[in-house]
């Protein structure tokens, strides 16, 4: 679980310059995000090409049934980008993947019960068939293994990371789907919380070891813009962090970014000394109440003077 000193604006911005150091090579790109996901592509290619014949044509079946999700010639391409439109809610191509996940990593204690149901044909016949399984985890396994070849070249060993979701969570030893996303941006994370009603969001936060990741946009599934490192789901100690719809209704909502993120940030180390969820709403609330008076103050002075 991360301390008060993992989440302090330094330790936070180290943390974003080890996830930038894996885009390293691409930042002299007219287009990072766009390099970005051409060297992913060629990167798993070559893996997927250096298998075994027979993990050859079984990652070849495996393409073949799921052909109608992916275009001709573009397997590793499309296969990372169906991350980005769903993780698996109602296509069968991602649900499945998180079922491969569960199986290549076994991440028995992983849920997978509030995804796309198996009577689907497309995943109930993928799932009764081991050479299209057999097929799938192997391209899980290849991207696993160029993340942590990237990481053991920078020499990054552990993330602090952020998720958040819009309803209440209690536990923090919380029980995970095979494949989920966090971010390495506390906003990124709250923007995925933010919910309509108080008291069913939540931010939680977690240092992951490396070796528990499957991927970054460097390496596999991963949007960039959202800095999304997606783990492998075995029980993680997070930290939980304060209902967010307080942080982004009003009065916060009328702060500066940077407003923002400094109040989050002051939210982080009272909660990280057990301060109740209750007084750190608050505490939030007055500070944040109190910067928005002083700024209506001073413009009334900046009228009067004038």
């Amino acid at each position: 679980m991360p301390s008060a000193e993992d989440l302090s604006a330094n330790a936070l911005a180290k943390n974003q310059k080890l996830f930038d150091s894996l885009l390293d090579d691409f930042q002299m790109s007219e287009n990072v995000p766009i390099a970005a996901k051409a060297s992913v592509e060629k990167k798993l290619k070559v893996r997927m090409a250096a298998l075994s014949e027979s993990d050859r044509d079984d990652y070849e079946i495996f393409i073949e049934y799921f052909r109608h999700d992916l275009r001709d010639n573009m397997a590793e391409k499309d296969l990372v980008s169906t991350w980005a439109m769903t993780s698996g809610d109602e296509k069968s191509l991602p649900t499945f993947m998180q079922h491969m996940a569960k199986k290549e990593f076994k991440l028995a204690d992983s849920v997978t019960d509030h995804l796309l149901a198996v009577d689907d044909y497309m995943l109930e016949g993928a799932l009764a068939d081991k050479r299209i399984q057999n097929g799938a985890r192997k391209f899980l396994r290849e991207m696993y293994n160029e993340t942590q070849e990237q990481f053991a070249k920078q020499g990054i060993t552990e993330l602090t990371l952020f998720r958040g979701a819009k309803l209440e969570i209690f536990d923090k030893n919380a029980i995970l789907q095979p494949l989920s996303s966090f971010s390495t941006d506390l906003m990124t994370a709250g923007n995925f919380s933010a919910g309509s009603q108080p008291g069913i969001s939540t931010i939680f936060t977690a240092k992951i070891p490396v070796k528990n990741i499957l991927s970054t946009p460097a390496s596999g599934y991963g949007c960039l813009s959202e800095t999304e490192v997606v783990i492998l789901g075995k029980e993680t100690n997070m930290l939980k962090i304060v209902d967010s719809a307080n942080l982004f209704n009003k009065p916060l909502f009328a702060l500066s970014t940077q407003d923002k993120l400094d109040s989050f940030i002051d939210m982080i180390h009272r909660k990280v000394t057990s301060e109740s969820v209750e007084e750190i709403t608050k505490k939030v609330a007055e500070r944040a109440a109190e910067i928005k008076a002083k700024k209506i103050l001073n413009a009334a002075e900046k009228m009067k003077n004038k």
